[in-house]
């Protein structure tokens, strides 16, 4: 952000043999900064937006994100005649606390982001994965044929972090457990499926 070019304001005279009076050139320069002002502040809201819906560590959604993805799945769900079955998964990592403690937090960082890509690789287009808080990470699956669906992709995403993560050449061994919820259209509300999961 910092000496940035986000715009440029560009100025001419239609009768261009007559130069700029001192008056019209302040005239000028206050348009131009509150201009600037203007682009610097639009600028700024578009971050903190984006902050405030995607993880700053691993640029997954965040919570808020999550759940208004989850709303939408419902009643997009609710208003298809078969929206089929909608699924959340809530994974915790296991004895997460002890990879901070026995190798720091930049390793603990460092493992979060590539537990991240690990679910992310393990999902369908169209399947969102948000993390939750600390070491807990939200699945979202819609469109499911069947509640063994979910449990499919449980297993599949359980599969996908078992090999050992290498952090700054260290091994580490990563666990998760998982909560599975599902529902049909109607029967569950967004809260109801997080705290079910």
């Amino acid at each position: 952000r910092d000496c940035a070019v986000i715009g440029a304001l560009t100025l001419g005279r239609v009768d261009g043999a007559r130069p700029f009076t001192r008056l019209e050139l302040e005239a000028l320069e206050l348009l131009s900064n509150e201009a600037a002002m203007a682009l610097g502040a639009a600028t700024l809201h578009a971050e903190l937006a984006e902050r405030a819906l995607h993880d700053a560590l691993t640029g997954l959604p965040t919570r808020a994100l999550f759940m208004a993805r989850l709303e939408h799945a419902l009643r997009r769900a609710n208003r298809a005649r078969d929206g089929g079955v909608t699924g959340v998964l809530f994974l915790d990592l296991d004895d997460f606390k002890q990879v901070n403690d026995t190798f720091g937090h930049r390793h603990g960082d460092a493992v979060l982001v590539a537990v991240s890509r690990r679910l992310e690789a393990g999902l369908r287009a169209g399947d969102t994965v948000a993390r939750f808080s600390g070491d807990e990470f939200i699945v979202l699956l819609e469109g499911l044929e069947s509640p063994a669906s979910a449990e499919a992709a449980a297993v599949r995403l359980l599969e996908l972090l078992a090999p050992a993560l290498e952090v700054e050449g260290q091994e580490i061994i990563v666990s998760a457990s998982v909560g599975m919820a599902t529902a049909v259209p109607g029967e569950a509300s967004a809260d109801e499926l997080v705290g079910h999961a």
